[in-house]
């Protein structure tokens, strides 16, 4: 679990930054006056996004992040059996991806990433345990195991970057 470095601002509040798995910062100051202003930004995105909440919209978004509204149990259980030594993800195959119209033979994804794809999402159905013949579609999503590293190269991968 990353940390969330935390710093005072005398006068003015708290800053609470966290760096998320993709690579960006996430940057909340949280005002004296209950006001937040939230910044992310990505070390290719020199100027960050913004947003202000106040106090009860932040109060309401953190129930949401904090799974009071929805929790997708089975999905959270199953991120919890791995997270020890890895985790599972869906990544999303947008167009224009490099991988549409090619096979999970053809793109050798165990052996170029480390991850292991466990299942494609089509619409509303679900091909678990694919074979290496299935070919990839735009707006297909891959369930995937692995490491954070290996699905960092297989998210690469699928955004051809």
């Amino acid at each position: 679990m990353a940390d969330i470095t935390e710093n005072e601002l005398p006068g003015i509040g708290k800053r609470f930054s966290l760096d998320t798995v993709e690579g960006g910062t996430v940057t909340v100051i949280a005002h004296l006056s209950g006001r937040r202003d939230v910044y992310y930004s990505t070390g290719e995105d020199r100027s960050p996004t913004f947003f202000t909440l106040t106090d009860e919209e932040a109060r309401r978004l953190s129930a949401v992040l904090g799974d009071t509204f929805y929790k997708p149990a089975p999905m959270e259980m199953l991120r919890s059996a791995l997270s020890a030594s890895g985790g599972i993800e869906l990544l999303h195959i947008a167009e224009g991806s490099p991988v549409v119209g090619r096979t999970l033979r053809e793109l050798d994804v165990r052996r170029k990433t480390g991850a292991t794809v466990v299942g494609i999402k089509r619409g509303e159905d679900t091909l678990t345990n694919p074979p290496a013949s299935a070919t990839l579609q735009r707006n297909d999503y891959l369930i995937v195991m692995g490491g954070s590293a290996q699905l960092r190269r297989l998210d690469r991968m699928i955004r051809g970057t």
